[in-house]
């Protein structure tokens, strides 16, 4: 799909949402150096749909939702992206809210509530926040200029997955690297599950989603609902399956990935993390307050809260989040604003350094962005 300028400011749906949406309006990017960048490193092939949106304000969609599969369907503000690592964050609140009805000790060794874990049989000093911050020494199966590679990750057979991820070790001592890993999300869910009962979606349900009134959001594959976008990875998924090889490759849901949710209800989402009306305060400091530092890097509990990595003028204060497809979240505590960002594609442009991904965070700051009209 071809995106130039007058298309992109004018074309798809524009329109004011209730509740928390309704309070003002915005314009799309109107900055022709953004609207270049958007069209020069996104729409040249990096996605066919895109919904952006931000607390207070509209949200506007571009393009289609279901690529390849007969006659082009709008993307609209309830349109259902496989939201790939932002999934993350919810795996963190419901364990926030598990550990604010003490049900879960942050500081804990984690092997508490996994008692099966290899590590459980020796001394373990990882705890239930660093897994959170991702500085428990996990990783995704290299340990960058240390060159160790664990050949238990990425885990491709469903018989063994929770054997390779209860039996994999980590590639350093906790809290001596920043590595990002979906396996600390993993080991998340898991525990989640033992405390509860309950598989990931259905614990959602119970501790977030239906506090927060998110009704079509799911952490279930969703191939027959109308509403879902078409995901890329390394070649078009099945419609309404994960994008993230792990939670595919799992029969039941996982930390790391897996979950379908539109901009619509990931600003509602948004929207209370910064107004902090529907969970208790020790939860909504725990997802802002930095819990590791390292080399620039910033982590609170679920989210980044590197300031390279917020949107262009918001405060150090920002926690953000992306996802491997093309997805990017950012809540500006200071500032009040916060804005979402969904596409449907991946590419070797599109991942966190990338031309595509700085075009995706000077969007939101776009979006975020007052005017009068």
């Amino acid at each position: 799909m071809n995106l130039n300028r007058r298309s992109f400011l004018v074309a798809g749906s524009a329109f004011a949402l209730g509740g928390c949406l309704s309070r003002g309006r915005r314009r799309p990017p109107q900055d022709p150096a953004v609207v270049a960048e958007i069209e020069d490193e996104i729409a040249k092939g990096y996605f066919t749909c895109c919904c952006a949106g931000t607390v207070g304000g509209a949200v506007y969609t571009i393009g289609d939702r279901r690529p390849g599969l007969g006659a082009p369907v709008p993307a609209d503000e309830d349109s259902l992206f496989e939201i790939a690592s932002v999934s993350k964050t919810f795996c963190a609140l419901v364990c926030a809210r598990l550990w604010d009805a003490g049900l879960l000790d942050l500081d804990a060794p984690f092997t508490k509530y996994l008692p099966d874990h290899v590590l459980a049989k020796e001394k373990c000093d990882i705890t239930v926040r660093d897994l959170g911050a991702h500085c428990s020494g996990f990783s995704n199966g290299w340990m960058g200029q240390a060159g160790i590679y664990n050949p238990t990750w990425p885990y491709r057979d469903q018989a063994s997955y929770e054997a390779a991820v209860l039996s994999a070790r980590p590639v350093c001592a906790r809290r001596t690297d920043y590595i990002y890993a979906c396996h600390n999300m993993i080991l998340l869910g898991f525990i989640v599950e033992r405390l509860t009962g309950l598989d990931l979606d259905a614990a959602a349900r119970k501790y977030v989603w239906k506090p927060l009134g998110l009704k079509a959001t799911t952490w279930q594959n969703c191939p027959n609902n109308p509403d879902t976008v078409r995901i890329y990875t390394k070649g078009w998924c099945p419609l309404g399956t994960k994008g993230d090889e792990n939670a595919r490759n799992s029969t039941r849901p996982v930390g790391n990935a897996g979950v379908f949710t539109s901009v619509k209800e990931l600003l509602v989402y948004a929207d209370d993390l910064l107004s902090r009306r529907t969970f208790s305060k020790a939860v909504y400091d725990l997802m802002f307050t930095r819990e590791f530092s390292l080399d620039g890097y910033g982590r609170t509990f679920g989210w980044d809260q590197t300031p390279g990595n917020a949107p262009p003028g918001w405060s150090a204060a920002t926690i953000t989040h992306h996802g491997y497809t093309g997805q990017y979240v950012a809540i500006d505590p200071e500032k009040r604003q916060a804005a979402v960002v969904l596409t449907n594609l991946m590419s070797s442009k599109s991942e966190i350094r990338s031309p595509a991904y700085r075009a995706r965070r000077l969007l939101a700051a776009q979006m975020a962005r007052p005017t009068t009209i």
